[in-house]
């Protein structure tokens, strides 16, 4: 059976793929993203595959379903998102991702969502404390974010590229200056700009101009 799925895989393949499924016997994935995967709806990994990650996957701009043998040991999958057990870090999201709002979930990881282009809107549930760089790049229609209180660090262009975002919504706890600085950064706009767009009573910002 294939255990790895090697660097050049895909990469210069002429065809465009709807369905994404791995087999079982699969370990690890390290390939090169490739257009390819442009056009990929729905995503499998099966029960043996416990090496890959969220950059690994940062080409599937169309992807809406995504799912986790319930046997894999390291990864599962909820609310069309895909979650490491032990770190509670969302590794792979979709285009109709609603993020579990258990507790379960403590950070978003990097690329979890790259140039997911169906997005609308995210709410980051209370719990989780980090937004990892890089987490959504390129996410084009993505108007609303909702950030939750228990938020305490936004890493670096986590939002780079989002640029019809109209609206974001914080929780009182993430309206800190290291948050801010940090959202700042991540949206390319000055933290005095951030605190000028505020609407106080409701904690939210309303982006006038990107």
């Amino acid at each position: 059976s294939i255990e790895t799925i090697s660097e050049m895989a895909f990469y210069s393949v002429d065809f465009k793929m709807k369905k994404l499924i791995l087999p079982e016997g699969l370990i690890k994935i390290n390939w090169y993203n490739s257009e390819a995967f442009e056009e990929i709806e729905e995503l499998y990994i099966p029960s043996t595959c416990v090496d890959f990650k969220g950059y690994d996957f940062a080409e599937c701009n169309n992807l809406k379903k995504v799912t986790v043998s319930a046997e894999n040991p390291r990864f599962y999958s909820a609310g069309n998102c895909i979650i490491e057990k032990e770190t509670g870090i969302l590794v792979v999201g979709s285009d109709t991702s609603t993020i579990p709002k258990d507790g379960s979930i403590l950070a978003i990881g990097e690329f979890a969502f790259c140039g997911r282009k169906g997005l609308n809107s995210i709410r980051i549930p209370e719990g989780v404390k980090s937004i990892h760089p890089s987490a959504f790049p390129g996410c084009t229609s993505l108007t609303e974010i909702i950030l939750p209180e228990s938020l305490e660090s936004i890493g670096d262009a986590a939002f780079f590229g989002c640029h019809a975002l109209e609206k974001i919504e914080l929780g009182k706890n993430a309206m800190t200056v290291t948050v801010l600085a940090k959202l700042s950064d991540a949206l390319g706009v000055s933290t005095d700009w951030l605190i000028r767009n505020q609407t106080r009573e409701a904690q939210q910002i309303t982006i006038t101009e990107l």
